[in-house]
């Protein structure tokens, strides 16, 4: 469940939002359901700092529906780590919630475009397809009939949509392995495809990767099966900010 670190770059401002003091309660950590693997790096960073201030300061968020870590994950399986039985956790009404919105993050790769689609041919389980309309790349990864489409700024070269037998999200876990153990290109996340496209034009990148965004549903139901979308799949986006919290770490190992 855990993979390596990667690069996170967000360009859309943050916008203006109310700072709640949310109610939140005290949850068993065995039942929660993570949604998502993790950064082994981004773990180790909040065990270090949680154990060094031995306060925990942010409550995970959590939807009512099913229990599943909408914000949280590595508070979470930090916790869990450190044998902590409970954790601070703030219940949403979550998947018929219009004011709850998931978005997505699009994988862009930094190296050799032609190294990444070498990459590319050589997974198995995958196929990948020319396709010279960006309009229809996007249209066929919304409908679920492709794991991603490879976005990139050479004139000379079609887009690529990839695809494969089972579901478009596993395979996205097969790629990005795949594209991480790759020591000649590095792998980053960005939060909009007017972002990515200005990378390109930047040339701080060499392609991007469109995605679908899972919606709510699909997320509590995955998760309730126990299984976990590539990391940086979702990116929520919520009303207001819950307010700084002050928990002694010996409540959760102790509670």
């Amino acid at each position: 469940m855990i993979m390596p670190e990667f690069v996170e770059i967000r360009t859309e401002p943050e916008e203006a939002k109310p700072e709640l003091d949310v109610p939140f309660e005290l949850l068993d950590l065995d039942l929660l359901k993570p949604h998502e693997e993790l950064d082994p790096n981004e773990l180790e960073a909040f065990i270090e700092s949680v154990t060094s201030s031995s306060i925990f300061w942010k409550a995970a968020l959590i939807s009512k529906e099913g229990y599943v870590i909408l914000d949280g994950h590595h508070r979470w399986a930090g916790l869990k780590k450190l044998n902590a039985k409970v954790m601070p956790c703030i219940l949403l009404d979550y998947v018929n919630n219009p004011e709850v919105k998931v978005y997505t993050w699009y994988p862009f790769i930094i190296g050799s475009l032609n190294h990444l689609i070498d990459v590319l041919k050589n997974i198995e389980e995958i196929e990948i397809i020319y396709e010279s309309n960006k309009d229809t790349i996007v249209e066929k990864v919304e409908n679920m009939e492709a794991a991603f489409g490879l976005i990139h700024s050479d004139a000379s070269k079609d887009f690529i949509l990839i695809v494969g037998d089972g579901d478009p999200y596993d395979l996205q876990k097969i790629i990005i392995k795949h594209l991480i153990d790759d020591q000649r290109i590095q792998l980053g996340y960005i939060d909009t495809i007017k972002g990515a496209e200005e990378l390109l034009a930047q040339r701080k990148a060499v392609a991007y990767f469109v995605r679908r965004a899972p919606r709510k549903r699909e997320i509590v139901e995955r998760a309730s099966k126990g299984k976990v979308y590539p990391p940086k799949t979702t990116r929520h986006s919520l009303p207001f900010v819950p307010k700084k919290i002050h928990v002694p770490l010996d409540k959760l190992l102790n509670p």
